[in-house]
């Protein structure tokens, strides 16, 4: 006499292991910023709400990242870049300045900013900078 599995039990271990490999669905906390924004070719970052970069805000708006290490320091600026309407008077804009502690790490593939939600001031924070091509990570 041949064993039979029930196949009740067959479709119920079949929808287990299929569930198993589910990704997780995010909850409703995780939704804003993501917490690595892309810094493109150009050496421009796009930030979709108000971020902190060391005390400072930095407001909606996609900004140029600059990178200069003057002996052991390393300092990173940000800079808005705004384009005015046509006609319209061009505006100087501010430039944004923090200073980071270097980590040794493996080679960077690809340039991004870190980001981490400051729940005391329920904003996100600039945390680190990875720059494509070194072999540091910039904390913040």
């Amino acid at each position: 006499m041949k064993k039979r599995i029930c196949p009740a039990l067959a479709a119920c271990l079949i929808l287990l292991l299929f569930a198993m490999k589910l990704p997780a669905l995010p909850h409703d906390e995780d939704e804003g910023p993501s917490p690595v924004l892309r810094i493109n070719e150009k050496g421009e970052v796009k930030i979709d709400s108000d971020m902190l970069f060391g005390e400072r805000i930095l407001k909606k708006g996609t900004y140029l990242v600059e990178h200069r290490a003057e002996d052991k320091l390393h300092v990173f600026a940000f800079t808005r870049i705004e384009r005015p309407p046509k006609g319209a008077p061009a505006v100087l804009p501010e430039k944004i300045e923090v200073t980071s502690t270097v980590i040794p790490t493996e080679r960077i593939r690809s340039s991004a900013v870190h980001t981490e939600h400051d729940h005391d001031k329920n904003i996100y924070r600039v945390t680190k900078i990875e720059i494509a091509g070194e072999n540091l990570e910039h904390i913040l």
